[in-house]
């Protein structure tokens, strides 16, 4: 075996990085502090005497909130190189226990029998998906998945056990990451329902992942018990994995596919379950802005003005205004802004509401005929479209035109006051049946940059024009932007691997990139992922969250 100094893991081969990462202190979550390692994306196994405080507490709130609130997960929790002070790393709340298996008489007592259903294990969830963001090293954590194919790890076979003990004296004070080396002495110990192994382990290694050095370091059991003197027990993973075929997260923690799904794919609600998907991609900071705006949260115009019935957004053209704009109609302005999420999520598993507002979405005037009179001229074609609307009905307008160099923000400014003081003549009576949502749209170049910095400065909180509301500016997006969009897909439709890698894809070469190329680019991810899941009352996932 490779000597490392301290027994300290970092340096190891390339095959155990990915454990590293993936491998955590268990701190606050039973009568003494353990290992465990991601198993998925927000899930972690252990062992069930590790987290057993939390287990008795789940069915009592008063108690689950007293023991769940210092429980959690240290990640990164490593020592660099042979020496020096140990990172930290970061932490994250334990929020639930999903299932888990008690330990057998034998696990607690010398000469205690081993019920093949008392595996001593416990699958944790996470508050974060920390299996899909950075670790400390900057790369993509991940997660080790359990193998429905895993082999038990055979007498005389060399294993690798990471774990995070107590210190030195058995201490309670939680050790960075190290490993301890050791061989199987029996492979089939229990009736096979235990391994024995010499490996040198300590109190806090309970939970830690065992790796079979010669078969390029597989993931072959879960340890549970050690004396600290070179003798050891451990659970074959192929038990745990076979225990958990049956449950509703299999699917997301094994390496077996998803049941085969007998229904067919309804196109109507595809293309309308697409259409919901793209309109939350993305924007929700403009949405939250606009609601706080129009409930007078944050007034944009100065102390003593009416709440605002006319907004700004500027954008490029690629960047997806259109699905903002089903996204104002059907969701922003639709209903009760605190039923939002009920509404999101209905929108995946069906279909966008019709709007309650009346919707009209002509053109914003262009810069047409001569310079003289032309003021006059576009606000009474905008005074027009005013003239169209009831003044008893309930109205969401959005004007909207492409704008290039010959536009000046400040003569947009004038239109804008001006005409936002016809609408609120138009509407004195009844305010809040009219919203108006005007949109500019600047070329996909540097001088459309420059233009859009104008127009996002037509005017700031507190020096709105009268009756106005937020002026906004859509920006590129990265990945991180789409953490909700995807968190909102998955609760609605279940997790698809093959979307995640998509999503993932699309981010590969830039940073940031507009909302349209990124949606595009996506289309057939996003339509067969919705394929996956279309008909089905109850998605794979949702019965988990």
């Amino acid at each position: 075996m490779p000597d490392f100094a301290g027994g300290n893991p970092v340096g190891i081969p390339a095959a155990m990085e990915q454990a590293i990462r993936s491998i955590c202190a268990i701190e606050n979550a039973g009568p003494r502090d353990g290992t465990g390692f991601l198993i998925s994306k927000d899930y972690v196994l252990t062992n069930y005497h590790v987290v057993s405080a939390l287990i008795e507490a789940q069915h009592d709130d008063a108690a689950r909130a007293a023991a769940f609130e210092a429980a959690e997960c240290r990640f990164d929790y490593v020592t660099p190189g042979s020496g020096g002070h140990a990172m930290l790393g970061e932490t994250v709340r334990i929020a639930e226990v999903v299932t888990s298996r008690e330990p057998a008489p034998g696990d607690i007592l010398p000469g205690g029998d081993f019920p093949p259903t008392h595996l001593d294990y416990a699958v944790i969830r996470i508050a974060r998906k920390m299996g899909e963001l950075p670790a400390a090293d900057g790369r993509q954590r991940g997660w080790i998945p359990l193998s429905a194919r895993a082999t038990v790890p055979v007498a005389g076979e060399d294993v690798w056990i990471l774990q995070h003990p107590w210190g030195e004296g058995w201490t309670r004070v939680q050790q960075s990451l190290i490993y301890a080396d050791g061989m199987i002495v029996d492979g089939a110990a229990a009736g096979g329902r235990r391994v024995v192994h010499n490996a040198s382990t300590r109190v806090g290694s309970s939970g830690s992942p065992c790796f079979a050095v010669n078969r390029g370091f597989a993931l072959v059991a879960l340890h549970n018990w050690g004396n600290g003197a070179g003798e050891g027990r451990a659970i074959p993973i192929l038990l745990i994995a076979n225990d958990l075929r049956g449950h509703p997260l299999a699917h997301l923690i094994l390496d077996i596919p998803l049941p085969a799904r007998n229904t067919r794919p309804n196109p109507i609600n595809v293309t309308s379950r697409k259409q919901a998907a793209l309109c939350l991609m993305d924007r929700s900071d403009p949405e939250n802005d606009l609601i706080v705006a129009v409930n007078g949260e944050l007034r944009w115009s100065p102390p003593g003005d009416d709440l605002p019935l006319v907004h700004v957004i500027v954008c490029k053209e690629s960047d997806g205004q259109e699905y903002f704009a089903d996204r104002l109609q059907h969701l922003i302005f639709n209903g009760p802004a605190e039923r939002r999420d009920t509404k999101r999520i209905g929108a995946l598993k069906r279909r966008l509401t019709p709007p309650t507002r009346n919707v009209s979405a002509p053109r914003w005037p262009k810069l047409e005929g001569a310079a003289s009179g032309r003021h006059e001229r576009r606000l009474r074609r905008l005074q027009n479209e005013l003239l169209q609307l009831e003044a008893q009905g309930s109205h969401l307008l959005i004007l909207q035109t492409s704008i290039d160099i010959e536009w000046a923000a400040e003569t947009e400014r004038q239109l804008i006051e001006a005409f936002a003081k016809k609408v609120s003549d138009r509407f004195s009576g009844s305010p809040d049946k009219i919203q108006v949502i005007v949109i500019f749209m600047t070329p996909d170049d540097d001088a459309g940059r420059r233009l859009g910095e104008a127009f996002e400065n037509l005017w700031c909180v507190g020096q709105a024009p009268p009756h106005c509301g937020v002026c906004l500016r859509f920006e590129d997006i990265d990945r991180d932007d789409l953490h909700e969009w995807r968190e909102q897909l998955e609760q609605a439709w279940g997790e698809n691997a093959a979307f995640a890698t998509a999503l993932r894809a699309s981010f590969n070469a830039s940073r940031t990139r507009p909302l349209a190329e990124v949606a595009k680019e996506l289309d057939e991810s996003l339509v067969a992922y919705i394929n996956s899941a279309v008909d089905d009352p109850n998605p794979a996932g949702e019965q988990m969250r």
